[in-house]
């Protein structure tokens, strides 16, 4: 206990055993300790162990010449019984990892540390080769034993349990919150899709209605214009007024007509689309043009429903009804200006 706490004092003050505390002649002195050693015994570094045995005293049949066996020998050998005693290999414990030079010399200052310089250059080599036989295996023990406890500590200890119990808990408690989140969105993703189905059909009536409202403000406008007394007028009175490259300019669609009126309208508008009331599947884009025009007197019921239904938004929706050619340009141009 007094030995102890000898050392636990110096270890309070921060002296440690350590090769950096000593002067440069001493480590020296441990260098050419080392080297002796390694003379002495090529194993020096390895856990030692039968190993260390000279191959000239093992027979052919894998025993031991015992009458060739040094006293160092049987040492060695009895240390290795030891482990056999309760069944383990010190060499598989160890693995691979073997001594450097460092770990043989922090060993040396741990016997000469209570030596004189005078007295370490006179060491029993033998002596001092038993402390490391000793003293080699029960560090390589040491630092098996420090893996060992660090990692039953960092996996199995009863905090790291209890712990670990408490975040099981956790995740179970965040498992059912996340599956009630998730039926909570399930359910708010249907309600947005009753929605957004909801919306779009509101969205189509509206656009519906915003045509059916063009519709009906452009034929608002041709029964007004021709309920006013214009009969007196002469035709070339209206063509008079008529700015052709200003209708051709403006470019737009007429659809319905007799073809004999369509084949005259196109050479007087040859910017404009013309459509035959007979050509039922034609592109409905060509409807987003500004103005559209429509020939109530010779026109099909499909083909006025169609252009009816697919009107561009920003397309405005007219009404012409006569079959002179001045007539319909006036109209037309009174209507665009």
């Amino acid at each position: 206990m007094k030995s102890f706490s000898l050392r636990l004092e110096k270890s309070k003050k921060g002296v440690s055993l350590s090769l950096d505390n000593f002067t440069n002649d001493y480590r020296n002195k441990l260098k050419k300790l080392e080297r002796n050693l390694n003379a002495r015994n090529k194993s020096l570094y390895m856990p030692l162990g039968s190993n260390t045995i000279m191959q000239s005293n093992i027979k052919d049949d894998f025993y031991y010449d015992i009458s060739t066996l040094s006293l160092n020998e049987k040492f060695l050998l009895a240390l290795e019984y030891v482990y056999e005693l309760e069944g383990i290999c010190l060499i598989s414990t160890v693995g691979n990892d073997i001594f450097k030079s460092k770990d043989i010399q922090e060993l040396l200052l741990c016997y000469t540390i209570y030596f004189s310089e005078e007295e370490i250059e006179n060491l029993d080599i033998t002596e001092l080769e038993k402390f490391i036989a000793v003293a080699s295996q029960i560090r390589y023990l040491c630092r098996s034993y420090k893996k060992a406890k660090k990692f039953f500590f960092d996996n199995f200890q009863e905090e790291l349990h209890k712990e670990n119990s408490s975040l099981k808990a956790k995740v179970n408690e965040m498992k059912i919150n996340n599956k009630n989140l998730i039926d909570v969105n399930n359910t708010t993703n249907q309600r947005l899709e009753e929605l957004s189905k909801e919306n779009n059909r509101l969205k189509a009536q509206l656009e519906e209605e915003k045509a059916n409202k063009k519709e009906l403000i452009a034929l608002r406008e041709y029964i007004f214009n021709n309920s006013e007394e214009n009969t007196d007028a002469a035709i070339d009175d209206y063509y008079d007024n008529v700015d052709i490259d200003y209708i051709d300019n403006t470019k737009g669609v007429i659809i319905g007509g007799k073809p004999n009126w369509l084949l005259k309208m196109r050479n007087k508008l040859p910017s404009w689309t013309l459509i035959d009331p007979s050509s039922i599947n034609f592109d409905k884009n060509i409807l987003n043009n500004e103005h559209v025009f429509i020939n109530t007197s010779y026109i099909s019921h499909a083909m006025y429903y169609k252009v009816v239904e697919n009107l561009g938004k920003n397309s405005n929706i007219h009404y012409i009804n006569n079959t002179n050619i001045e007539i319909c340009l006036e109209e037309i141009y009174n209507i665009i200006r």
